[in-house]
């Protein structure tokens, strides 16, 4: 899971793009995590780095916008199975529209009202 951490430590946020070399080396990160965890992991190891690896491709010029779509459909259907996952998921559709979650007339932008429900859940629990 060490591995899982800084393959995500290095992608992108809210608050800043990955660049190619971060990506490069959270598709290294990534690739680790998932030979320790198909080695010696529990069910929810291999689980977690596999929904990550959804968000890298380790290539030349990685189509950045699908990457960070198939990741959220990817953490959305992990959050499903481990509960504990939904902030990240959270974060991750955050990512889809940085600095964008509401437009200037105050209305929510995409996602912005399905962020806020998964982290009320959250709260809730």
């Amino acid at each position: 899971m060490p591995w899982w951490g800084v393959a995500l430590a290095l992608g992108p946020n809210y608050n800043v793009d990955v660049d190619p070399e971060r990506e490069k080396a959270a598709f290294d990160a990534i690739q680790k995590a998932r030979v320790l965890a198909t080695a010696s992991g529990g069910e929810n190891e291999k689980d977690y780095a596999a929904a990550l690896a959804k968000r890298y491709s380790g290539g030349a010029n990685p189509d950045l916008k699908k990457l960070a779509q198939d990741y959220v459909q990817a953490i959305g259907e992990l959050a499903k199975k481990y509960p504990n996952v939904a902030t990240i998921y959270a974060e991750s559709m955050t990512d889809l529209n940085p600095w964008g979650l509401w437009k200037l007339d105050g209305t929510p932008a995409e996602n912005t009202l399905t962020i806020i429900s998964v982290l009320e859940g959250v709260l809730a629990c």
